[in-house]
């Protein structure tokens, strides 16, 4: 499961997160259900058989009823761990990639920068060059 788990984005995890919550008031719904039917028994035990009997009865389905809902809540949480454990590793893996990506586009921004500062010194050299030329033509031109 936590492979799978792995490769969901938030809104499915949400989504998971939802269905168990669904799923958890189904099976509420079950229980009250449950409860009724046991109080439907027991007024049927109470006139049918004696108050022992009954009293055994219900501790039986009382009984069944609370493992059922204990298993429940139990697969419930370590659902719930695993997608929160996911949940975290995605995050942090996400961190990591960022910060990747952050590292790379700086020491690129940083080359493009020192070039740009060797092409700028280049242009003041042929600048400089080039009004050197100029002055020795127009002496030149004066000469003559």
């Amino acid at each position: 499961m936590g492979k799978e788990l792995k490769h969901l984005n938030r809104s499915e995890l949400i989504d998971i997160i939802y269905q168990l919550k669904k799923s958890e008031q189904t099976l509420q719904n079950e229980n009250e259900q449950l409860r009724r039917q046991l109080e439907v028994k027991r007024i049927t035990l109470s006139k049918a058989g004696s108050v022992a009997e009954a009293a055994l009865a219900l501790e039986n389905v009382f009984s069944v009823a609370q493992n059922a809902a204990d298993v429940y809540l139990a697969e419930i949480e370590q659902r719930r761990k695993d997608i929160e454990r996911e949940y975290n590793l995605l995050i942090d893996d996400a961190m990591k990639k960022s910060d990747d990506i952050i590292r790379k586009t700086t020491e690129q921004r940083d080359a493009i920068v020192l070039e740009a500062k060797k092409a700028y010194v280049l242009l003041k050299r042929y600048e400089a060059t080039i009004e050197k030329k100029k002055m020795e033509l127009a002496m030149y031109n004066n000469r003559e």
